[in-house]
């Protein structure tokens, strides 16, 4: 039996935030003692994120971040980020072109790109999640990685 034992006004996106798909709101899920959160949206640059929450004591902590931005027949970025562990993994790639669309196989000379580094001490609530604006800085590459 479930009942309400925490609330957050920050943790999901608002209705207006999704671009010309509209409302973001993907799902909300409950396994393995984590709270998980997905958002999509946008127009031709699309964008999604699932953050993953763990309770530490009798706060719920951001646990994980997976996000994608991406179009067709144009960059992607991935950022897979364990805020736990510390561990970083940012990918910049291309996205493959729909039939019909082109072909951008001429780009792949220089990407992908990948990253791996550990960022530690990164402690995002539940009920702070949309107020908090952390920005990091890839310590090889130079790409900024915002949460």
């Amino acid at each position: 039996m479930w009942y309400l034992w925490k609330t957050s006004k920050s943790a999901i996106l608002s209705s207006e935030d999704g671009g010309v798909i509209g409302d973001p709101f993907q799902a909300l899920d409950i396994e393995n003692n984590k709270i998980f959160i997905s958002h999509s949206g946008g127009s031709n640059w699309r964008w999604s994120f699932i953050d993953s929450y763990a309770l530490v004591d009798t706060t719920f902590f951001l646990a994980t971040h997976f996000s994608y931005w991406g179009s067709f027949c144009d960059e992607k970025i991935e950022i897979d980020f364990d805020l736990f562990s510390g561990q970083i993994l940012y990918s910049l790639d291309l996205e493959e072109c729909g039939e019909g669309f082109g072909d951008n196989s001429h780009l792949l000379d220089s990407l992908p790109k990948t990253e791996s580094f550990i960022y530690k001490n990164v402690k995002i609530g539940l009920q702070n999640r949309l107020d908090t604006n952390i920005r990091i800085i890839s310590p090889v590459n130079g790409f900024e990685i915002g949460l």
